[in-house]
């Protein structure tokens, strides 16, 4: 499976927007490298203020370009130029058609930009007007979100790589969404809520920190710290960043 991330908005993000974009690239990067089921991972229309970002935040970051890392390209070329456009599933919350299982044969876009959701149906009109087909993830079938449904990138790109590994998207989506967004089992109310996690009395050493997306390291679940170090100290490097911003990237 394939997933893009389309950084062909640029002129529409200020300068603090760039650099928290360019921080989730980084996240997205390490994401892929330390989980079991990496996919090839493709930044396209790369270039500009974010590539500046990137190079001041990780130096040496065309090092995760190199034979025999995680799938990853760098290209300036527009998204729907990477592979045959009918394999293209331009990811946005607009789209009418929730996903049920994500397809390997398919090559998924999450659009790169960082914008609070100032700018309505950008990646669904993108797609239209490119003729790509479009889908959103089901959150709206699992959970319930106290706040809007619009997410970072990396969560969006997580939650993905999470599933191909979990296949079970209730599970995924608890564990990726940061609890500021009030997530919870969709029709579950805020007394079972409680209720399961009293039940549970999960020791305070079990406990991981939050993965709010200006918080976390970038380090998969699972994997040693020894190992992320070794696979991508550069990424660790961007991902100390703190962004709290949402993107256009919507499930």
């Amino acid at each position: 499976m394939g997933v893009i991330i389309d950084l062909q908005f640029q002129d529409k993000m200020i300068d603090k927007e760039h650099k928290s974009t360019a921080q989730q690239l980084g996240r997205c990067y390490a994401i892929n490298r330390n989980t079991k089921r990496p996919v090839k991972l493709t930044f396209s229309s790369f270039g500009g203020a974010v590539k500046g970002k990137l190079e001041i935040q990780a130096k040496d970051y065309m090092n995760w370009t190199k034979p025999g890392k995680t799938q990853l390209t760098l290209t300036p070329e527009p998204y729907h130029t990477v592979t045959e456009p009918t394999h293209l599933v331009y990811l946005t919350a607009d789209s009418p058609n929730e996903i049920e299982d994500l397809d390997e044969t398919k090559t998924y876009v999450i659009g790169g930009i960082v914008d609070k959701n100032r700018y309505k149906n950008l990646c669904y009109n993108e797609a239209q007007k490119q003729g790509i087909a479009t889908a959103k993830l089901p959150l709206g079938k699992y959970i319930d979100l106290k706040t809007r449904k619009v997410l970072t990138i990396n969560h969006v790109f997580e939650i993905m790589i999470k599933y191909l590994v979990e296949r079970d998207w209730e599970k995924v989506l608890l564990e990726v969404l940061p609890p500021r967004k009030g997530v919870k089992v969709k029709g579950a109310t805020d007394d079972e809520e409680s209720s399961d996690e009293d039940d549970q009395q999960i020791p305070a050493s079990d406990v991981a920190i939050s993965r709010d997306s200006g918080e976390e390291d970038g380090v998969i679940e699972g994997a040693s710290s020894a190992s992320a170090a070794d696979d991508s100290a550069d990424a660790d490097a961007v991902l100390e960043g703190k962004e709290g911003v949402d993107t256009d990237a919507k499930p």
